[in-house]
């Protein structure tokens, strides 16, 4: 399967060969949130997409603004869940710096005045979504690749005119990172412990972690726990010190890379793996890898998570544990209800008698063996390839539509929003003129239907 920049090669080689013309955006690094560090690449250019690209590349091909125009944008936002609001800030507070470094390549004049046209515009855009469309604008509407529902970000996106596609991204990426522990044989038999979870950070949207282990110390000695920094300094930073010499019992140290890995080992230590989702205090459905890994490992699992994230996974085929014990909390859009309920659970679970608690786990093993054959067969990769192609091949069909019932795409939209303001430049409307000739040329139906609309921009 996919490693994360393969995956974006395969998008691109598969547009190209459908003769789909569209330039592909990720973000340099998962987390970031500045779209001024998205990198890009034309998809019917077939050479490899790899990181880490130089800032000056980036920005070089950022600002050549015709061709990419002329493509349109997919924004692919589906490593991490969409935070309009968070793009504008983290964008907006680095809009100074484009431009600032020394590289030769912006010695060139067109460039520099490149610069000073898309920073006098967007310092001037104190909108969030406005701000978004503009860096997405293009003559086709953008379409935005993602992994979450239920999601009001999403929502906000399809209404401002951006074309939405699903997929579960971190599925195939999944896949790539656990291909090879499909060779080991799951463990079967009950372990030292009832549970087990792994934590490294409990910053932004994860400081509901720090209450989990708050909530958990009275069975600490039933949970297998692995944690370090900068958990431990975001513990200390709470004046919950104490909770450390509290969990040293079982406690172990995780690596940086624990996404990427699997000690094979701990599927000998505990049972039933708790899984502290990115997100919980939300109503979007968002799932990581985080949820996959105990599914490669044959274990059962809670995931502490947003509501729904039990019924994402059966919709994918997966089985969950209904029928063993209770797992309405998935149900609760109340992050307080459904914390509550997640946490009496696992309390239900660690004050069973050991001979019910036998009979339940070997039971919810079962249905582990089940999901782990499942998550490593054919069946379920082509789900997730038709999800993928489906998803795309109906994301082209609305952008055609688009074209023409939206004549000018995001692109004029845009501009004609800053025009009202009186924050365009020179630039912008000579950039204005090239793109009308360059539809002129093309789509001279179109091209009538922009002037009829837009005559005051040209």
């Amino acid at each position: 399967m996919f490693s994360p920049n393969s995956f974006y090669d395969y998008l691109r080689y598969y547009f190209s060969t459908t003769k789909k013309d569209i330039a592909i955006r990720t973000f340099n690094k998962p987390g970031d949130n500045n779209l001024l560090n998205m990198d890009g690449i034309v998809s019917n250019k077939l050479t490899p997409y790899l990181f880490p690209r130089s800032n000056s590349e980036i920005k070089q091909y950022a600002l050549n603004i015709q061709p990419i125009l002329f493509a349109g944008y997919c924004e692919c936002f589906d490593q991490d869940p969409i935070n309009v609001e968070n793009y504008y800030q983290a964008s907006h507070s680095n809009i100074n710096s484009l431009g600032n470094d020394e590289n030769k390549h912006l010695n060139i004049m067109a460039i520099k005045q490149r610069i000073a046209d898309k920073k006098t515009i967007l310092q001037q855009i104190d909108n969030p979504i406005d701000f978004l469309i503009h860096h997405s604008a293009g003559i086709h509407n953008p379409i935005v690749c993602h992994s979450e529902r239920q999601s009001e970000d999403v929502s906000l996106l399809s209404d401002n005119h951006f074309i939405l596609v699903h997929y579960w991204y971190h599925a195939y990426i999944s896949l790539h990172w656990y291909q090879h522990y499909k060779y080991l044989q799951p463990n079967t038999k009950i372990t030292p412990h009832r549970f087990g979870t792994y934590i490294r950070d409990a910053s932004g949207t994860r400081t509901y972690r720090i209450d989990l282990i708050d909530k958990l110390q009275s069975i600490n000695s039933n949970v297998y726990f692995a944690f370090n920094e900068p958990f431990i300094s975001q513990i200390k930073e709470q004046n919950k010190a104490n909770l450390l010499s509290k969990w040293d019992i079982n406690r172990e140290s995780i690596s940086s890379d624990n996404s990427a890995i699997i000690n094979w080992t701990d599927t000998e230590m505990f049972d039933i793996q708790l899984i502290p989702e990115t997100l919980f205090d939300t109503t979007k459905t968002h799932l990581t890898e985080k949820s996959l890994k105990p599914i490669a490992m044959g274990q059962p699992f809670i995931i502490i998570g947003c509501p729904n994230s039990l019924a994402y996974l059966r919709s994918y085929g997966f089985k969950t544990f209904g029928s063993l014990w209770d797992e309405s909390y998935d149900y609760e859009e109340s992050p307080t209800v459904r914390f509550k309920k997640i946490i009496n659970l696992i309390h239900n679970i660690a004050n069973l008698s050991s001979a019910e608690y036998q009979k339940m786990a070997t039971e919810a093993k079962k249905i582990a063996l089940y999901n782990r054959e499942y998550f490593y067969s054919e069946k379920f990769e082509l789900l997730l390839f038709n999800e993928l192609h489906n998803e795309l091949n109906r994301a082209f069909e609305v952008r055609d539509e688009m074209y023409h019932k939206m004549p000018g795409g995001t692109y004029f939209h845009t501009m004609n929003k800053s025009h009202n303001k009186g924050i365009l430049t020179d630039m912008s409307y000579q950039n204005i003129r090239t793109l009308m000739a360059y539809i002129n040329t093309h789509h001279k139906n179109i091209a009538t239907q922009i002037i009829k609309k837009y005559n005051h921009l040209l």
